[in-house]
């Protein structure tokens, strides 16, 4: 018998499902990489606008990690712009000026959280790179 709770954790597996594509998309890349993660994103979005209904008839069924509140909003959100603007050069082939997009970023000095995912994309794009050069 279907359940708010059983329609949840089918939801959360579907949404990490398209996650893990979306990431796929953008390390094949399969083109247009960015309409395809946007519609991606888009159905991810979906999935959560159901969440939150669930949420509302029984918050027993939130997670803990969604009732606090994010420690950096404002860096989140422009950290979130850098990523886009990185994708926008890695989508046409301009590597160093999506690395000098994250290295730009972490010499502005945001908390170590921040320059950690900037360097994880770093790596990302110069393995990506390696391997597609080969």
């Amino acid at each position: 018998m279907a359940t708010l709770r059983s329609l949840e954790r089918l939801l959360t597996t579907a949404s990490k499902i398209l996650n893990h594509a979306a990431t796929q998309v953008r390390d094949i890349p399969l083109q247009p990489s960015k309409d395809y993660i946007l519609k991606l994103g888009e159905a991810i979005t979906l999935i959560f606008e159901i969440q939150r209904e669930i949420y509302k008839r029984e918050p027993s069924l939130e997670p803990d990690y969604l009732k606090i509140l994010p420690p950096y909003p404002r860096e989140s959100r422009k950290f979130g712009d850098v990523i886009i603007q990185a994708a926008d050069y890695e989508e046409t082939g301009n590597f160093q000026k999506a690395i000098a997009t994250y290295e730009a970023y972490i010499n502005e000095g945001p908390a170590d959280f921040f320059v950690n995912m900037a360097r994880d994309q770093i790596g990302r794009i110069k393995e990506n790179r390696v391997c597609n050069l080969r």
